[in-house]
């Protein structure tokens, strides 16, 4: 009897401890698992500030270049604006002209600028034309070119402004009504957006010329 109550008190002895280490283990993994937790949170709410951090200055930054480039902006919008109104105004001019005025134009235009280099053209030369008519072409280059028969050739283009050119392989002429209008512009560019809309819509840079015209022979 003896020794059964022995092995009972042993067996109880064995289950006690057993439960123990059981309880150890258990409340080992519960810290680990804590601390791991706990540990897990303090990486990601660093992390998410570094985010936080990163973003603000990149929103600080993105603010500053959208505001150092509004001025910049607000000039070419008007730029763009100025030039619309512009290319209207010559439009409605344009269409209003004689069709004897804008040839008796180009005429001018090249009796001037062969003037200068007329010595050039001696033997033989090239005369392109668009938005012309055969009879105006010869009716502009009449006398012009001495005894030289040039070889016609028109070019097709979209524009609606004529132009015609004379060339040969040394130099090449041209009268347009486009670059007429376009040196015109630029050169009394302030007065004209003055006209169109006040004087109200410069400033430093628009009153100057934003968009880049320019002159050929």
């Amino acid at each position: 009897m003896e020794e059964i109550q022995s092995t009972e008190i042993i067996d109880r002895e064995i289950l006690e401890d057993a439960r123990k280490k059981a309880w150890r283990i258990l409340k080992t993994a519960d810290e680990t698992v804590k601390a791991q937790t706990a540990e897990w949170e303090k990486k990601n709410s660093d992390n998410l500030d570094e985010l936080y951090k990163k973003y603000e200055k990149r929103r600080e930054k993105t603010a500053l270049e959208i505001i150092s480039r509004l001025p910049m902006e607000k000039r070419r919008i008007k730029a763009q604006a100025i030039d619309h109104l512009l290319n209207n105004a010559v439009h409605t001019w344009y269409t209003g002209l004689n069709r004897d005025f804008i040839i008796n134009l180009i005429k001018d235009e090249l009796a001037v600028r062969l003037g200068e280099c007329c010595e050039l053209f001696c033997d033989s030369c090239r005369v392109k034309y668009k938005n012309l008519s055969s009879s105006e072409v010869h009716f502009i280059i009449n006398g012009m070119l001495k005894n030289i028969k040039p070889v016609m050739e028109e070019v097709v283009s979209r524009e609606e402004f004529p132009e015609l050119i004379v060339e040969n392989e040394y130099v090449r002429v041209t009268a347009s009504v486009k670059k007429a209008i376009d040196f015109f512009l630029q050169k009394k560019r302030s007065e004209l957006t003055s006209a169109l809309v006040g004087n109200g819509i410069f400033d430093s840079d628009v009153s100057s010329g934003e968009t880049n015209m320019g002159e050929d022979r």
